[in-house]
């Protein structure tokens, strides 16, 4: 299925359009994301760090601060107003915007690209893969953080764990505990999370070895309609209970293939 999509062209402008712009307006107003700002408003940071990100090599404040000035960026998002600001001035707005603002965001303009596709386009999409990666900065970038030393100093780390649906990444959360370090907890809640959340959906959630725990194992187990396919370490002690010979079994009608989860 994804080979299909992979072969869509689509303009940067005819993408643009699509983005739900009295969304993005609703959402500042209930956010209250623009109190006390003059330029960078919201819907306006929003547009920035999307451009920089489809138009910038390497991101930075910078480039973001060029990309501002840019007659192609004041052109596609109809922007009449300042035409310069400073690298300074995005890196305090950064610093203090709301982020529930950008969350709403991703999730109005999920559901209405998932919405341009049928169900039959979409039938092959049911597989969660749900991932985590770390990134580290130093200290004096992040205000909270996992603590960690190395050769280069002190820094802190963010881990951001997240669920792709085969289009779209359908749910995320950021962890700065250290007690998120261990995949184990970080994954189960995302796949917890999102399953509570979309519980009506037919979705088999895909990980790695990094979720290890038995009793986790357990409480996905118990959750009635939640399907997950991890792999076990390879040092795990294992009980033989019984065998199947699945070479007569019929899955679509056999009561193992509701019960068996991992």
């Amino acid at each position: 299925m994804m080979t299909i999509f992979s072969k869509h062209k689509i303009k940067l402008t005819d993408l643009l359009r699509k983005i739900p712009e009295t969304e993005l307006t609703r959402l500042s107003q209930q956010t209250n994301v623009d109190y006390f700002t003059k330029v960078l408003f919201g819907k306006l940071m929003f547009y920035l760090l999307l451009y920089g990100m489809l138009r910038i090599d390497r991101l930075s404040q910078r480039g973001l601060a060029d990309a501002f000035s840019s007659p192609w960026f004041r052109t596609i998002f109809n922007y009449q107003g300042k035409r310069e600001i400073s690298h300074s001035s995005i890196s305090e707005r950064l610093s203090v915007i709301d982020i529930e603002f950008f969350s709403g965001v991703y999730e109005s303009i999920y559901t209405c690209f998932s919405n341009l596709y049928s169900k039959k386009e979409i039938s092959g999409m049911y597989l969660q893969r749900v991932d985590s990666t770390l990134v580290k900065e130093t200290c004096n970038k992040l205000k909270e953080g996992m603590s960690c030393c190395n050769q280069y100093g002190k820094s802190k780390m963010l881990k951001y764990t997240i669920n792709y649906d085969g289009m779209f990444g359908s749910f995320s959360k950021v962890y700065k505990q250290s007690s998120y370090i261990n995949e184990c907890k970080a994954l189960s809640e995302n796949v917890m999370e999102h399953f509570k959340k979309e519980q009506d959906s037919s979705s088999v959630y895909i990980f790695d070895r990094g979720q290890t725990s038995v009793d986790v194992f357990k409480q996905m187990n118990s959750e009635d309609g939640l399907w997950f396919i991890g792999r076990l370490n390879e040092s795990r002690k294992l009980k033989h209970i019984k065998s199947f010979d699945i070479k007569e079994v019929n899955f679509a009608d056999n009561k193992y293939s509701t019960s068996y989860h991992g």
